[in-house]
């Protein structure tokens, strides 16, 4: 029920600088999304070539990275507003104890995921799939898939960090040098070594997005910690 001394502050809401600030992290999310999806693209691409089989086999093993994204996004979801309120309160304390217990709990949760999927890799591909040669090679490349929610954890549990601290050139940048690196790099390991180095370095790019956010971290603490020093109690 609304307060009855409530009206809507138009003033604050048509705010240039505030408007400003929404639409810059709405460009960087876009570009980091955009040039993730494009990579995502690529690597269904470089399955392509390499013939149908393979092509949906990929697809299938896909489905386990996307199902542990999905599971796993609730706690960079938590990440999302526990950094947030921390860093509204200038708490660094408060920001490393959400980022810690948010982090080693999805942590957990991917290492039990890899696990059950591992144990019950041949169940879930005759779930996908009836066709022999399909579900021959899904399992000949299977273990790359099970065990992307560990490669892949703490790239969703960054971007759920970042995303709280409002960060979007953070974010942006490291995409950026995630495709940089990942774009040539995948297109070698596929000739090398076929779909295995197409799924390694599937990996290499969850783990470099990862890297390149948790090199950027102690940016966050230090935001913390200067609005702690300038008269607020951490």
């Amino acid at each position: 029920i609304r307060p009855p001394d409530w009206r809507l502050d138009w003033q604050r809401l048509m705010n240039r600088a505030e408007l400003r600030q929404v639409m810059s992290l709405n460009r960087d999310l876009f570009i980091r999304s955009l040039l993730l999806v494009f990579c995502f693209t690529w690597i269904t691409r470089l399955g392509s070539l390499q013939g149908d089989t393979i092509l949906a086999a990929n697809g299938i093993l896909i489905q386990f990275l996307q199902i542990a994204a999905y599971s796993l996004d609730g706690f960079a979801i938590a990440a999302e507003t526990l950094v947030g309120q921390s860093l509204g309160a200038h708490s660094r304390n408060g920001l490393r104890r959400a980022v810690t217990v948010s982090t080693l709990a999805a942590l957990l949760l991917a290492l039990v995921m890899s696990l059950a999927a591992s144990l019950a890799a041949q169940p879930l591909i005759n779930f996908f799939t009836n066709v022999p040669e399909v579900r021959e090679v899904a399992m000949t490349y299977v273990l790359w898939a099970t065990f992307m929610p560990l490669f892949g954890v703490l790239a969703f549990q960054m971007d759920g960090i970042f995303v709280g601290a409002a960060d979007g050139p953070a974010m942006r940048n490291a995409m950026i040098a995630s495709a940089t690196i990942f774009l040539p790099l995948s297109w070698v390991m596929t000739i090398i070594w076929g779909n295995h180095g197409l799924w390694a370095a599937t990996a290499l790019l969850l783990l470099l997005r990862a890297g390149f956010l948790a090199a950027l971290y102690p940016a966050l603490e230090k935001r913390a910690l200067k609005s702690s020093s300038a008269g607020v109690t951490n």
